[in-house]
């Protein structure tokens, strides 16, 4: 993208954190201020090419064995968008985090183009969670719009491989700090934001409000009715109680003692739930 007429956003994050929902509320929020025909609700997920919607709906030809260079990786970036409303300042998409992909000479063309990056993430062990919950449960759809979905999904339990939670937070851990020096050494304007902070907090517009003034909005003050509404019907799944989905909590609390990532443990002093103290199984074992 050179001196485009917008300002380009990209979304940093993975799956199971709440993007859709987050780029959703967002784009309606923004009112008006993301191009329609290049919505940052796209996705371009680097490895998983083959099943996501490229930047501008382009496919780039030379992924074998992911091994494109960054120049393979810009043909889809171009050619640029045109404005299609008056006010639109904005246009992008949504990038999962893999630690493997950086590609520096992109981040260097998107800093001298005046990008920014909004980088959502969430607490690594409910991400673990969520992952293993959505393998188990019979429930199909990514998200739930209705009650009778919403109600499945937060009656599935799971448990975690307890020896092996440390590596898979390490993982996540790795993956941000590679994407984090790359936007630094680069001189990216990013923000990052967490789940909690958006979703749960008591003062969650007060993030939601950052976010905006971030991206331009510095007029913008989000009320709980203007986010209630933006959030278009997405219902709660989860537990801010930990226990509440992981059956085997303690033995995840013993195996992170002493890791450096005891800080993701949230429900130490909470009570288990009636109904999740269930027997750990291959089944529901991940």
């Amino acid at each position: 993208w050179s001196k485009p007429n917008l300002i380009p956003v990209i979304v940093l994050t993975r799956g199971r954190s709440g993007s859709t929902v987050f780029s959703d509320a967002l784009e309606i929020m923004m009112n008006g201020y993301v191009d329609t025909q290049y919505p940052i609700t796209m996705e371009f997920a680097d490895a998983y090419v083959q099943r996501s919607q490229i930047y501008f709906n382009k496919i780039c030809s030379k992924h074998a064995n992911n091994s494109y260079s960054d120049e393979e990786v810009l043909n889809p970036l171009i050619p640029l968008p045109t404005r299609t409303s008056s006010h639109a300042k904005l246009f992008g998409f949504k990038w999962k985090m893999l630690a493997e992909f950086t590609y520096p000479r992109m981040w260097n063309a998107f800093k001298n183009d005046g990008g920014k990056v909004i980088v959502l993430e969430r607490n690594y062990l409910d991400w673990l969670i969520s992952n293993a919950k959505h393998q188990t449960a019979s429930v199909t759809a990514s998200h739930c719009q209705d009650e009778e979905c919403a109600e499945a999904m937060k009656n599935v339990h799971i448990c975690l491989n307890a020896p092996h939670v440390v590596g898979g937070i390490a993982t996540l851990d790795k993956q941000w700090d590679v994407f984090h020096e790359a936007l630094e050494e680069a001189g990216v304007d990013y923000l990052r934001v967490w789940h909690k902070d958006l979703f749960y907090s008591e003062n969650r517009t007060e993030y939601w409000t950052q976010i905006l003034h971030f991206l331009g909005r510095t007029d913008a003050k989000v009320t709980e009715s203007i986010l209630l509404k933006a959030e278009n019907g997405f219902l709660t799944t989860s537990s801010m109680n930990q226990r509440a989905t992981l059956a085997n909590y303690d033995a995840v609390q013993k195996a992170l003692q002493g890791s450096g990532f005891e800080h993701f443990l949230r429900s130490n002093d909470e009570p288990t739930p009636p109904g999740a103290d269930v027997a750990c199984t291959a089944s529901n074992t991940h």
